[in-house]
């Protein structure tokens, strides 16, 4: 059959996807607030599509509701309560808790 698509190549997709998410968590921690957000849309929109992870550093830095970075003083409010450390967006109140690590500290 000659109208038929050959399986695309998912190691090579991946490792695109890969780049770009390396790229655009450079871009979102470098730039201002309007590249910034629409970097971190842009990177979530990417991981999902593709099932590639940025690091947890870069992950902890987006809003998962309203998909903008977040920058604690600006927009984030970050408190340490009973070994848990917690995130509030001042955009939208969502709250993420993530338990306190050595490496945290």
């Amino acid at each position: 059959m000659s109208g038929r698509r050959k399986g695309r190549d998912s190691e090579s997709r991946k490792k695109r996807a890969d780049e770009s998410i390396s790229h655009l968590s450079k871009v979102m921690v470098d730039s201002e607030k309007d590249l910034a957000d629409l970097a971190a849309r842009d990177l979530l929109r990417i991981s999902k599509r593709h099932g590639v992870r940025a690091n947890r550093k870069i992950r902890d830095l987006i809003c998962r509701t309203c998909k903008s970075k977040l920058r604690p003083g600006q927009n984030a409010r970050v408190r340490i309560e009973g070994g848990f450390r917690k995130v509030t967006c001042l955009d939208c109140n969502r709250v993420h808790r993530r338990k306190m690590l050595a490496e945290d500290e």
